[in-house]
């Protein structure tokens, strides 16, 4: 399938190029110390320059418009939420809204008839220097990599399975996170009618 232009290869963002991008957080809201509303990671967001951020669901998920690049992008959130927030093992794992119509278009379960409330994707900070296949171990589940995407398939659910951000983390030496196939949709939504409405403004 034809990959969408400014794909994981491109390098978006940089004075004078206001870029919409989607934040994905990971290690937020998953204990009880590590708690924050989103109206408080929206608010943290504008005081550090990312004056229209808004979220999606509890998860930590942002939409922001930023002329910095992508590892900036995270860099400056990462600072943020150590200093103002006192959580200092939080990553922001940044795509842009190309990133996520590749994602969507590349997923290699929906042709072979999976369901998509079954559907996972971990994103993953950086690229793997090592890779790893399915073994046909963890059955009915199954994962494929693309890039700095883990494609799941958890007909069971993902609190059921084993491999989670955790299993890939562990495997693959990068850090990440998980979200499904609806959070991806509608992040990649959000990001192309924002996109569209610039473009004819």
């Amino acid at each position: 399938m034809e990959m969408i232009s400014g794909g994981p290869g491109a390098e978006p963002g940089g004075p004078g190029a206001p870029v919409r991008y989607a934040v994905l957080l990971r290690g937020i809201n998953v204990g009880r110390s590590r708690r924050v509303s989103m109206a408080d990671l929206t608010a943290l967001c504008r005081r550090l320059g990312f004056p229209d951020a808004t979220s999606y669901g509890q998860s930590g998920n942002l939409v922001l418009t930023a002329e910095l690049r992508p590892l900036a992008v995270a860099a400056r959130i990462e600072v943020g939420l150590a200093w103002e927030l006192r959580l200092s093992d939080v990553d922001a794992i940044v795509r842009t809204g190309p990133d996520l119509a590749n994602i969507i278009a590349a997923n290699p379960f929906l042709p072979v008839g999976a369901d998509p409330e079954a559907l996972y994707v971990i994103a993953l900070k950086d690229a793997p220097g090592e890779t790893i296949e399915d073994d046909g171990g963890h059955v009915p589940d199954q994962f494929q990599i693309a890039g700095r995407e883990v494609y799941l398939w958890c007909p069971r659910g993902y609190a059921a399975t084993k491999l989670t951000n955790t299993f890939f983390e562990r495997h693959l030496g990068v850090r990440a996170t998980a979200r499904n196939w609806r959070t991806i949709n509608a992040l990649a939504d959000r990001l192309a009618t924002l996109n569209a409405a610039r473009r004819a403004a």
